[in-house]
């Protein structure tokens, strides 16, 4: 399987209450972008000498539309969510904290 792809990003800031601090600056993060994928399977093995030939696959639609955001909160947090449609369909999700 091989996979290229292209995104956009654009970072908004959004300030909470109280004076200005770079700490106290949440970031928004929506994304958007393409991406071609090529993907082959060729199940064929032997389990206790007996052939197993399963066959082959792939995909059938090549390109894959993706769509997500990030949130990034001050004090080294982040969450994100990401949906791929069209060549597959998956919705993911993640948390970080860096410390």
């Amino acid at each position: 399987e091989w996979q290229i792809g292209g995104m956009v990003s654009l970072e908004l800031p959004i300030k909470t209450s109280g004076p200005y601090k770079k700490a106290d600056v949440y970031s928004l993060i929506p994304y958007a972008g393409i991406a071609y994928t090529d993907s082959r399977v060729k199940s064929k093995f032997t389990y206790e000498g007996t052939d197993y030939n399963i066959g082959t696959a792939k995909n059938e639609r090549k390109y894959v539309i993706i769509t997500g955001c990030d949130v990034l909160a001050p004090k080294n947090c982040s969450l994100n969510i990401e949906g791929r449609f069209i060549g597959e369909t998956a919705v993911s999700g993640g948390a970080t904290v860096k410390f």
